[in-house]
């Protein structure tokens, strides 16, 4: 891994459990690209005083036997406390079909805690 590129994986936990592993890429100084097998075409990040900004972006879903390829907006912003807001609104052929509302802060050793969505572990080492 480099300075501009990290890999990491995030956990969420929702009745189930599924890991997603992640790339992130500084694309400028404030913009970030993120990657992921889940997420086709991957997303941009548009970082600013408040906090930070996804472009819509598409992830796949398994529903039983079939993969859906839903749309989400992200929105994010940082409370003056610290924690971190995050509204996730997923849409199938324009249908809202799921809303995921999560609140992420950093504990007093920097690990981070997710609540509401998940949480994210360091990748494993090659």
């Amino acid at each position: 891994m480099s300075q501009t590129r990290s890999e990491f994986i995030d956990v969420f936990e929702f009745g189930r459990r599924l890991e997603m592993p992640f790339v992130s890429e500084i694309v400028h100084q404030r913009k970030l690209r993120v990657s992921s097998p889940g997420m086709p075409g991957g997303a941009e990040i548009q970082l600013s005083e408040n906090g930070y900004e996804y472009a819509p972006y598409g992830v796949l879903a398994r529903v039983g036997p079939v993969k859906l390829r839903l749309h989400c907006t992200d929105s994010n912003f940082v409370d003056q406390g610290g924690p971190i807001h995050d509204d996730v609104e997923m849409r199938w052929m324009g249908l809202r079909i799921a809303t995921l509302t999560m609140t992420i802060r950093a504990d007093a050793r920097g690990h981070v805690k997710v609540r509401g969505g998940g949480h994210r572990k360091s990748a494993p080492s090659s």
